[in-house]
């Protein structure tokens, strides 16, 4: 039981330091996502510039479709770092359920060792009623048992 304590002790060690590790994943995301944000912003901006230059002739129908092609690739961007944030978001959230089943586990093998050492104590009682002493020197020559 004592073990059991010790290596639940070391799990929330181990729980909290996920949980440190996944907090800081998500300003990691956070700024992940608004820097996909402000480039998928400047890539409408340009498209809307080549939109413009293609209606007054001045550039090719190609360059048109090679902005909207990146102006795509950066929505798409943006898209999987909102996602990102959502996944660090989420595993924090298990890193602290991880914790708080650790505190658990601790909170159940404390109760194991005191159940044990109580164990501990009856057995020794018991042992102890197998032992018959006299406050005077002889020998026992009868000993009756009642049971109940």
């Amino acid at each position: 039981s004592r073990a059991r304590l010790k290596q639940a002790e070391k799990s929330l060690k181990k729980a909290k330091a996920d949980l440190r590790v996944a907090r800081a994943a998500v300003p990691k995301a956070e700024a992940g996502l608004q820097a996909a944000k402000a480039f998928s912003r400047f890539r409408e901006k340009s498209h809307k510039r080549i939109l413009a230059l293609w209606e007054s002739r001045a550039v090719e129908e190609r360059l048109v479709d090679e902005s909207e092609e990146r102006r795509e690739s950066a929505l798409a961007s943006e898209r999987a770092a909102d996602l990102g944030l959502d996944s660090a978001r989420a595993q924090a959230d298990a890193a602290e359920a991880r914790v708080e089943q650790a505190e658990a586990d601790i909170a159940e093998a404390q109760a194991s060792v005191g159940v044990a050492l109580a164990e501990l104590e009856r057995i020794e009682v018991l042992i102890s009623f197998s032992k018959i002493v006299a406050p005077f020197d002889g020998q026992i020559t009868r000993r009756n048992v009642f049971p109940g």
